[in-house]
C-alpha cells in the first residue's frame, strides 16, 4: 500500500471545517531537512504552514532525532503568534501544542493517549508523536513560535522500519489514517489555545495539559533533579519533590523515569 500525497486542497477544506482560517501560507514538500528549519528560513507569517513527506534531518527536544521516513506519516509546523509577556506566554505553546495533539487524534486514538510532560503523546508507554517548538528570532511581542509536529499516522508497510517504542495511528484504529484531517484539528486547537494563552487565560491551557496527562507520582530525572512528578505550575512547569525535601519546578530538559 502507498500513502497518498498530502493534498493542500484537503487541508484548506478541512481548517475551513474546523473554524480555522484557509486561506494561509501552506507549503507541501517532498523532502526537507526539517518542516521547522524551512518555515525559519522563510520567515513565514503568523498561519504559515510547512508539511512534509518525509524529513533528513527531524529533530526533537534537547536535539534528539525524530526518524523521518517517506512512510505516511504526518511532519509538519506551523508559526503560532502569542501576545503577552514572552517569558510567560511562549512556555505555554508547548503545553498547548500536547494538547491539541491530543485532541486532533479524534476519539478512536486521543481516548487512549496521555501526555509526557511538557508535549510527547504516548499511548501505552509507546511514542506516538513529538512536538518541538521554538521561537526562530529575537523575541518580539506578539512572539512568534514555530510549533513543529510528527505524528505517526500511518507506516503501512513500514512497519519493520518503525523505531522500538514507537506507537502508531494504523494500530489504533486498524488503518492508515489519513492526514489532512488530523493537522487541520491540530492546527485549529492550537490557535484557539494561543488565542486564550494570549488574552491572558494561560491557567486554562495548564489545566487542559492536566486533564489529559499522565499519572504524576512517578520517579522521575529531570534537569539534574530526581524525585517524585506532582504536577504543574501556573507557568506550566513540572514540580518534582526532590529527594532532599525541596520542590522543583523544572522548565526545561528532558523528564526520564528514575528507578524506584
Amino acid at each position: 500500500m502507498t500513502a497518498h500525497r498530502f493534498s493542500i486542497d484537503a487541508l484548506r477544506f478541512h481548517l475551513a471545517e474546523c473554524g480555522a482560517d484557509p486561506d494561509r501560507d501552506i507549503s507541501a514538500l517532498e523532502v526537507v531537512d526539517s518542516t521547522s528549519s524551512e518555515l525559519a528560513r522563510t520567515g513565514a507569517p503568523a498561519g504559515a504552514v510547512v508539511v512534509a513527506e518525509a524529513q533528513t534531518a527531524g529533530r526533537g527536544r534537547m536535539g534528539r532525532s525524530w526518524m523521518s521516513p517517506r512512510s505516511g506519516n504526518l511532519y509538519l509546523s506551523v508559526a503560532v503568534e502569542v501576545g503577552g509577556d514572552p517569558a510567560l506566554s511562549v512556555p505555554l505553546v508547548p503545553l498547548a501544542a500536547g494538547v491539541s495533539a491530543v485532541d486532533a487524534l479524534g476519539d478512536a486514538a486521543g481516548s487512549r493517549a496521555e501526555l509526557k510532560w511538557p508535549n510527547d503523546v504516548l499511548v501505552n508507554d509507546c511514542k506516538l508523536a513529538g512536538i518541538l517548538c521554538e521561537v526562530p528570532r529575537a523575541v518580539r511581542r506578539p512572539a512568534l513560535v514555530i510549533a513543529g509536529l510528527g505524528l505517526n499516522t500511518g507506516w503501512l508497510d513500514a512497519s519493520d522500519a518503525r523505531p522500538a517504542g514507537a506507537a502508531c495511528m494504523a494500530d489504533l484504529v486498524g488503518s492508515p489514517q489519513p492526514r489532512e484531517p488530523v493537522a487541520a484539528r491540530w492546527i485549529a486547537g492550537l490557535e484557539r489555545l494561543a488565542d486564550r494563552i494570549s488574552g491572558g487565560r494561560g491557567d486554562e491551557v495548564v489545566a487542559a495539559w492536566l486533564e489529559r496527562a499522565e499519572p504524576f507520582g512517578r520517579r522521575v530525572r529531570a534537569d539534574g533533579v530526581e524525585g517524585i512528578s506532582a504536577g504543574l505550575d501556573e507557568r506550566g512547569r513540572l514540580l518534582v519533590l526532590a529527594d532532599d525535601g525541596r520542590t522543583v519546578a523544572v522548565a526545561g530538559g528532558i523528564v526520564e523515569r528514575a528507578p524506584a
